[in-house]
Parts: C-alpha cells; sequence; structure tokens
C-alpha cells in the first residue's frame, strides 16, 4: 500500500497554518543557536578579561605624587622694631602706582551678644532693640560713607593710605604672627593704647583711628528714640585699637591692612509718654569697626609652570591675568624658544615634535604702559606609562649596600626622570641613582616615583644586624 502524506489531505487552510507554526519553530532554534554563540563568546571575554586583568591589578603599584619641595621663607622680624621696619617697607613698596590699586571698605557691627539692659522692664525692651539694632547699624554705617573707597590701577592712592602711617612710639606692642596651616601667609599685628582716644588725648595714635564710632551710636540712638526716651550721659569705653597687616610671605608683599576697633557704650535712658512704664534703664552695647584696605596688583602668569603634552596635541595657552581691562582688550604676545618642536599660532599651542628637552614659552602683556612677562616650560614627549623595579624584595646586612634598577614602560619613554625615597632612613637609606646603603636592623620600604605621571614601584628591605 502507498505511503499517504497527511498534508496532502488537508485543506489549503490547515496547510498554510502548518507551515507558519514550522517557521516559528524554526525561528526559535536559531534564537537559542544565537543566545548560546554570544553567552559562549562573553564568557570567553570575561575569563580572559579577570585573567589578563588580574595580571594587570598584580603588576600596577599606583601613582603618588612627589613629595613638595622645601620653602625657604625669609627669617621672621627679630623684634617689635624690626616688625615696624618691615612694615614701612612693604608698605612703602605698595605705593607702585601704575601696578596696584587700593580699595577700602568699612563695616559697622554692634554685635547681637553685646547688648545688655539693666532695668526692671529689660526682658520686654531687649527685644525692641534687637529689632532696632539693623537700623542703628545702617545709620551709622552711612556715616563712614567718605571713608570708603573703590580704587583703579594707576591711581595716586597716597591720601587714602595715609591712616596706615603712625609713629614708632606710637604702637604698645607689634609682633609677626605666622598662619599654622600656611606659613606663607604673616600677619605684623600692632596693638595701641584704647585710653588715649579715651582721654581725649592729642596723640598720634588717636589721629591714625579717627574714632567717632561711639558718638555717632549715640546720635543715631538719640533719633530712633526721639518721642520714646530721654538720653543721658553716655560713657565710653574702648579697647585697645588693632591694626593687623597681611602680607604674603614670600613674595614681600602687603595683601591686606585691617583696623579693628571696638568701643563698649554705656547708655541711660528714660521712657516718656507713651512708654513712660518702660522707666529708666540702661543699655549696654558694642560698636565695632573694621576698616579694610585691601591691595591689588596686576598680574600675568601661566596657570602652571610646566605642562605635558604629547605629539599633536593643541590648545589654548591658558594664563591668569588681574587687572580692570576686559578681558576682550587683553592682548598677549607669545614666543616659542623651539617653533620644531612647539609651535605657535595665535593663542593655541600645538605639539610639533617629540623632544627630550623642554621647550619655554614666554607671554608678554602690557597695561598702563607697563610690560608684565612670564614663562612656562613644555615637554613634547611619548608619555609613561609605568615604571617597575627590578627586585620586589632584598636582604642586607648591616653596612652592606646594593643597587636597584627600573625599567619604564613603554621602553620609548621621553622624560625617563626617576626619584628615589626610602620610608625609614633608619633602617636603609637610598641614593638619587637608587644605591641602597643598609643602616640598622629592621625592615623599611624603598621606591622610586616617575617625573612624568608619577607612577610608583615599591622594594621591601630587610636589614639584619
Amino acid at each position: 500500500m502507498a505511503e499517504t502524506n497527511v498534508r496532502d489531505t488537508l485543506s489549503e487552510k490547515e496547510r498554510l497554518r502548518l507551515e507558519r507554526i514550522d517557521k516559528l519553530d524554526e525561528n526559535k532554534r536559531r534564537k537559542k543557536f544565537i543566545f548560546a554563540a554570544v553567552t559562549a563568546v562573553l564568557i570567553l571575554f570575561f575569563a580572559a578579561g579577570t585573567v589578563f586583568g588580574g595580571m594587570y591589578i598584580l603588576r600596577y603599584e599606583g601613582t603618588q605624587e612627589l613629595p613638595a619641595r622645601e620653602i625657604a621663607y625669609p627669617a621672621l622680624p627679630a623684634d617689635e622694631a624690626a616688625v615696624y621696619e618691615s612694615y614701612l617697607s612693604l608698605l612703602a613698596d605698595t605705593k607702585s602706582f601704575a601696578g596696584t590699586k587700593t580699595d577700602v571698605s568699612f563695616d559697622v557691627s554692634i554685635p547681637e551678644d553685646s547688648i545688655l539692659v539693666n532695668g526692671q522692664t529689660a526682658q520686654q525692651l531687649i527685644v525692641y532693640l534687637l529689632h532696632i539694632r539693623s537700623s542703628v547699624q545702617d545709620k551709622l554705617s552711612a556715616c563712614y560713607d567718605d571713608q570708603r573707597h573703590t580704587g583703579a590701577y594707576g591711581e595716586d592712592f597716597s591720601p587714602v593710605v595715609q591712616p596706615l602711617h603712625f609713629g614708632e612710639n606710637d604702637f604698645a606692642s607689634a609682633e609677626a604672627v605666622v598662619n599654622e596651616e600656611n606659613e606663607n601667609d604673616l600677619r605684623y599685628v600692632f596693638t595701641f593704647d584704647g585710653c588715649a582716644y579715651d582721654a581725649k588725648e592729642d596723640a598720634a595714635a588717636s589721629a591714625v583711628f579717627s574714632l567717632a564710632a561711639a558718638e555717632k551710636a549715640v546720635d543715631s540712638m538719640k533719633t530712633l528714640f526721639e518721642g520714646v526716651a530721654d538720653i543721658g550721659n553716655a560713657q565710653f569705653v574702648y579697647d585697645d585699637f588693632v591694626l593687623s597687616a597681611e602680607t604674603d610671605r614670600l613674595a614681600q608683599q602687603l595683601n591686606a591692612i585691617r583696623q579693628t576697633r571696638i568701643c563698649h557704650v554705656s547708655l541711660p535712658l528714660t521712657f516718656i509718654g507713651d512708654y513712660a512704664d518702660f522707666g529708666t534703664v540702661t543699655l549696654q552695647f558694642d560698636v565695632q569697626l573694621d576698616k579694610v584696605f585691601r591691595f591689588t596688583r596686576v598680574s600675568f602668569s601661566f596657570r602652571d609652570e610646566v605642562y605635558y603634552i604629547e605629539k599633536g596635541a593643541t590648545d589654548e595657552l591658558k594664563t591668569s591675568i588681574v587687572t580692570d581691562e576686559s578681558p576682550a582688550d587683553v592682548v598677549v604676545t607669545w614666543t616659542s624658544s623651539d617653533e620644531n618642536v612647539l609651535a605657535i599660532d595665535g593663542n593655541f599651542y600645538k605639539g610639533v615634535s617629540v623632544s627630550d628637552k623642554p621647550v619655554t614659552v614666554t607671554g608678554s602683556y602690557t597695561y598702563n604702559g607697563v610690560t608684565y612677562t612670564d614663562s612656562c616650560q613644555f615637554f613634547v614627549r611619548v608619555p609613561v606609562e609605568g615604571i617597575k623595579v627590578d627586585t620586589k624584595e632584598m636582604t642586607l646586612a648591616k653596612g652592606q649596600s646594593d643597587t636597584l634598577t627600573a625599567s619604564f614602560s613603554p621602553t620609548d619613554a621621553t622624560i625617563k626622570t626617576l626619584y628615589w625615597f626610602a620610608d625609614d632612613e633608619n633602617v636603609a637609606t637610598v641614593d638619587e641613582n637608587g644605591n641602597i646603603t643598609a643602616v640598622g636592623a629592621g625592615q623599611t620600604t624603598v621606591y622610586c616615583i616617575t617625573l612624568d605621571g608619577n607612577y610608583k614601584s615599591v622594594c621591601t628591605v630587610t636589614v639584619t644586624a
């Protein structure tokens, strides 16, 4: 009996439906195969990445910034006379009118915690007095508008800084104070006897500070309390006046001078009219004045001293310029010491060829008839990508020596400057060529750091007795 294909007995509609089912099954088989293949490839890549990545991590020792170079700061003034002479010298140097400007701010404040009221109605009054405190400060501040000043480069500001001059016998004490967190910040602090003004003595110190703050505070309050209270005779007690000169120790320049003055005011108030129930009280408060002279100098400088670039790299030359001139009006002239290595086009540079010698770029900027210049160095190089010492562990007897060598990666890296360090020089020392000398029993780490890239490689040195 001849075989019969079941599909031949099906209607056209049923046969088409079966063909569609067959195609769906075929697509499913194809997707399963593709999914399995992709999964296998991903597993292979993951395994290879884990192996090679792990090898890289085991080989990689990281980077470390080179220690900051030691700064030789100028010696501090030896005594009060030297502090005074140094202050006068810096003040005189500041008067380079073409390159310096002076801005003067004046701040008047009545510290909230200085306000006290003595009397039966003190608690009720303190809220009101705190409420009017800002008004009093504003009125006081307006009294000193003529002592504020916005400077300009090229201005002769001698009259503005005249209050900063005083005699050697005017101050009670003088000291040089170094900022513990930044040794370059040095302040000269002069203290003046507050009683000189309190006694209305015709002394130079009084003229320097020209204090009428307390009287003006009382005058302001008389206006504010008009119809509310009568003000009796005020008493004024002045703290010692302080002048603080903030300097840049390395540059030997004045950055700012601050005058601080505090007066304690005691004021009897007798309330009148609708406020008579408050009775008579004594109001106490402090008036603090801070007058600050800020000195700004024209400056022109590259943002970094050294730049490391690769052949073909290009970017804008970056500088910092301080003047009143609009950035759009700034014109800088650039020169390169070797255009064959580093070319300059307008305000842009381009690394032309690799060189193991630095190229010096100089910028010049003219303002108010004075030309300011600054230079930096460019290295066009094949960058260092790693460093590796030839020995990771070394054992030496006390007094014995050995030498570490290091290999750069890639071998054709341009800048092969290397610095050597020892963590504990009581155990072992190392010189600039990697020569190690055992000093005393113990264990320490000797390591090198590349100048280019700050790559680091380490050797553990054990010294036996």
